[in-house]
């Protein structure tokens, strides 16, 4: 089997152990309005950048931006157990989502005749996990935050 053919097998696999995560997400953004009157725009614009983007601090330094114009208690700074949406986002993808990454990594360099992922692969595995955690955020959202 290619390279490419086992990445993209485990990528599917890590974004689908996403998934109660993403809909955890996007129930706190829809179900406590948390974004307010833009939240479609806002929910619309990271997963632009998510999609665009060859870099996990593109789509970070995103959600800090918005999270820093926010007021307080409101939009990316709503709070639910003690955290707000746009700093548990932030962690979710650095830490949640990083751990998904090394999962693929570590699969992919035990695969027989595969060499470990060099930066560049964990680099871009990193931002396919995110581009479907968003994806996945993004349609719980629209959904209104109904399981």
């Amino acid at each position: 089997m290619n390279r490419e053919t086992v990445f993209a097998q485990q990528i599917a696999l890590q974004a689908d152990a996403l998934y109660e995560h993403s809909v955890y997400f996007g129930e706190w953004a829809a179900q406590h309005d948390a974004l307010g009157g833009d939240r479609r725009s806002q929910v619309k614009a990271l997963e632009r950048i998510a999609n665009s983007t060859l870099k996990v601090t593109d789509v970070l330094d995103y959600l800090k931006k918005q999270t820093a114009k926010a007021k307080q208690a409101q939009g990316w700074k709503s709070s639910q157990g003690g955290h707000t949406l746009g700093a548990a986002l932030i962690a979710f993808i650095c830490d949640g989502v990083g751990q998904r990454r090394d999962a693929v990594c570590a699969s992919v360099g035990a695969t027989p005749g595969q060499d470990p992922p060099t930066d560049l692969e964990r680099q871009q595995t990193h931002v396919a996990l995110i581009r479907e955690f968003v994806g996945q955020v993004a349609a719980q959202y629209e959904l209104g935050g109904a399981p």
